[in-house]
């Protein structure tokens, strides 16, 4: 597909642009958020900014490689994030994903595939923090602050199981230092947050 929109093609733009959409929608689940236009306004900024940041970060890293990356729409991720979004009140998946293609350039090494895959969650990490940074200013800042806290923290988490569909597995081909201290302590932030 010709890539005609910062690298994205047409299709991949609108996949993108639902996927904002959905995560907004099953965080709103997930945290039983009122329904204010203000809400919804938030949570979709602040859903985009998460979902296209931590997308583009995989995908800067790709293409420093000479890899060809292709968004695709994942319906079994978009099941399982409304499913564990109105269950569990946590939207614990994504509703796309974004694949190397291996058939457009030669096959990326473990290590490649390490950094490539490590980027996007290192990247969660940063506005995870960021947004709980902006929670001290109160009012809206507070509000748009926790919603990305939460969305940033769940998706870094999410993306770091080692799992084949995940970015985890990946890392921990290439790096299982690095992948410990990354992971253990994202999951026991994750499990004091919001289990204790």
């Amino acid at each position: 597909r010709e890539r005609h929109f910062f690298g994205l093609s047409a299709i991949e733009v609108l996949i993108v642009e639902v996927a904002v959409f959905m995560v907004a929608c099953a965080f709103i689940i997930a945290d039983r958020a009122e329904l204010t236009l203000e809400t919804v306004i938030i949570y979709i900024l602040v859903g985009a900014v998460s979902v296209v940041l931590h997308d583009f970060a995989h995908r800067y890293v790709m293409t420093k490689h000479g890899h060809e990356a292709d968004i695709q729409f994942w319906s079994l991720g978009t099941i399982l994030m409304f499913v564990t979004a109105w269950l569990y009140g946590n939207a614990f998946a994504q509703p796309y994903r974004n694949l190397t293609d291996e058939e457009a350039g030669p096959e990326p090494t473990k290590r490649e595939s390490g950094l490539e895959m490590i980027a996007g969650p290192c990247v969660s990490i940063v506005l995870m923090f960021l947004f709980l940074f902006m929670m001290q200013f109160g009012g809206v800042f507070a509000t748009a602050g926790g919603i990305g806290f939460t969305i940033n923290l769940i998706t870094a988490v999410y993306s770091m199981i080692p799992i084949s569909t995940m970015d985890g597995l990946a890392i921990w081909r290439w790096n299982r230092v690095i992948f410990l201290v990354l992971f253990v302590p994202l999951i026991a932030f994750y499990f004091i947050t919001y289990v204790l």
